[in-house]
């Protein structure tokens, strides 16, 4: 039995390649969209982070899954985040790094789960208890003022 026990959205990350220690940098829990996406390509924006999903299984196993992040509002919708096909599970705890998120179709407090299933089946995908709230602002009226240099 597979487990995720967290979700979480940041701006980057990196691993130490002795302690296989993560860092994440710039945990995100809201978004002010700058512009809407281009109409007609609002499937295909993505947005510069990185989501994160911890696994855990009872057992150590070798097994292969597929994995996937989606979107979620109070009203029940559901809409895909990112996909990560042929996770391969090799320990008992496991973290996969999605890079680039779809931007969420809706504004709002949402929050992203995490989805999985046996790697290339057409079973039902089971979703995690937890998830990473994200707050999705609108974006600015009138036109994006300058970003100042620094």
């Amino acid at each position: 039995m597979v487990e995720c026990y967290l979700v979480a959205i940041c701006q980057g990350s990196s691993v130490d390649a002795e302690s296989n220690a993560m860092t994440a940098f710039g945990l995100t829990e809201a978004l002010q969209l700058l512009a809407a996406p281009p109409q007609g390509q609002e499937e295909q924006a993505m947005l510069p982070l990185e989501g994160h999903a911890y696994f855990e299984q009872a057992e150590q196993s070798e097994r292969a899954m597929d994995g996937r992040l989606m979107w979620t509002n109070s009203d029940g919708d559901v809409a895909l985040a990112s996909e990560y096909p042929q996770i391969a599970l090799r320990h008992r705890r496991m973290r996969v790094r999605f890079r680039g998120l779809k931007v969420p179709p809706w504004q709002g407090y949402l929050h992203l789960v995490a989805e999985w299933r046996l790697a290339g089946s057409d079973g039902a995908w089971e979703r995690s208890k937890v998830s990473w709230p994200v707050e999705v602002v609108p974006p600015p009226a009138g036109p994006v003022p300058p970003t100042p240099a620094p």
